[in-house]
């Protein structure tokens, strides 16, 4: 069984871009973010374009986008810059695909193709994000998987040495031939998928491509968040929007069996924390918060995997998909979500009632049997 959930766009309007065919100098001032402090080339921004291509349709977006994307006064991400060592150490700057990707709408990929003049290869979204301190608590590397754009000073289209090209995908976490020289596209080839295993096998695959909400679940809305005043962590009211666990496991084989659930996020957070049914049917109890202690209460709501938060999708800093658990503390709200493990718990020494009610029967036959052989002697 296959589900979909159709994802919605940000919405960029007061972003600043220049007009189609305007060429500007860049400021020479440094451009900072955060402990980042770096100049970009003084040359006029070459004009070139990265596609993002998704069932045939196409985003462009052109170097002077990007940069504009990235000024101090915008800020809708930042240029990265780091020091890599390729036959010599060169000094690059950068950006991070995966937020072009939001913005082209792209919230919910698992893997895409980087296309080049003369070759392509298919790129893990988990890739990126393992290297990225900016959605993953611990990275595998300290440099971030980017797309260069400068190289030693220059602008990687006006670079002299190495036939680079415009574009040229870098990063630690990636194999060798992954490092994509002369990129002209990123193709969306699969999207993010959730796997439901019961007891080791799989059951059920849920994505954004395949079937609709009509068919899937329970596809709800409710406002949920906290604040823990003395952790500093949580958040405040926000409106929460995806499917119900409960309705889900619907789509698998479990029945009424009892069971316990582990939420696992790509990097393996969540295997080692189960979830009850009561848990997933009626919300946590018993967590409390703040000294003196204060219970976060679950309202009587349902744990639901949420895609939507606030009617903006959730990307890939807490989702694609994320695990709301009302009434539990924040570790139990796991995003990255890419299964749901389910146990059955055995039933021992439980009798069905349909066998208790037979037992009953062939126990009163067995009885009057008895009594019946008895008055016979």
């Amino acid at each position: 069984m296959v589900f979909l959930i159709t994802g919605t766009s940000l919405n960029f309007e007061n972003t600043e871009k220049l007009s189609v065919g305007e060429s500007k100098t860049l400021p020479k001032p440094a451009i900072t973010y955060d402990w980042y402090n770096f100049t970009l080339p003084s040359e006029l921004v070459p004009d070139v374009n990265i596609n993002f291509t998704r069932d045939g349709s196409n985003v462009s977006f052109s170097m002077e986008d990007i940069i504009n994307y990235a000024k101090y006064d915008n800020g809708t991400f930042e240029l990265i810059n780091y020091t890599i060592d390729k036959d010599g150490y060169h000094d690059i700057v950068g950006f991070n695909p995966i937020y072009l990707m939001e913005l082209a709408g792209w919230y919910d990929v698992m893997n895409f193709t980087v296309n080049a003049s003369d070759y392509s290869k298919q790129v893990n979204m988990t890739q990126l994000l393992f290297a990225d301190g900016n959605f993953i608590k611990h990275p595998d590397t300290e440099n971030e998987t980017i797309i260069i754009i400068a190289w030693d000073g220059d602008w990687l289209a006006n670079y002299d040495s190495g036939s680079y090209g415009d574009f040229y995908l870098w990063g630690e976490n990636l194999a060798g031939n992954q490092k994509v020289r002369n990129i002209n596209s990123i193709i969306y080839d699969d999207p993010w998928t959730v796997e439901f295993t019961l007891n080791g096998t799989t059951e059920a695959i849920l994505n954004r491509n395949n079937a609709t909400t009509s068919v899937t679940g329970n596809y709800t809305s409710y406002e949920w968040g906290y604040f823990d005043t003395d952790a500093g962590y949580g958040w405040d009211e926000r409106e929460c929007t995806g499917f119900t666990i409960a309705s889900l496991l619907k789509h698998t084989s479990i029945g009424e069996q009892d069971y316990t659930l582990s939420f696992i996020a790509y990097d393996g957070y969540g295997e080692n924390v189960q979830y009850t049914k009561e848990q997933i049917e009626q919300g946590f109890t018993g967590i409390t918060i703040n000294d003196p202690p204060v219970e976060l209460l679950h309202q009587g709501r349902q744990a639901i995997l949420m895609e939507i938060s606030d009617d903006v999708p959730l990307g890939y800093a807490r989702g694609p998909y994320q695990l709301i658990t009302p009434g539990a503390d924040k570790s139990n709200y796991i995003g990255g979500i890419v299964e749901i493990r389910i146990i059955i718990i055995p039933e021992e020494n439980w009798i069905p009632g349909f066998q208790v009610q037979l037992l009953f029967i062939i126990s009163i036959f067995a009885i009057s049997a008895l009594v019946m052989k008895s008055k016979k002697n």
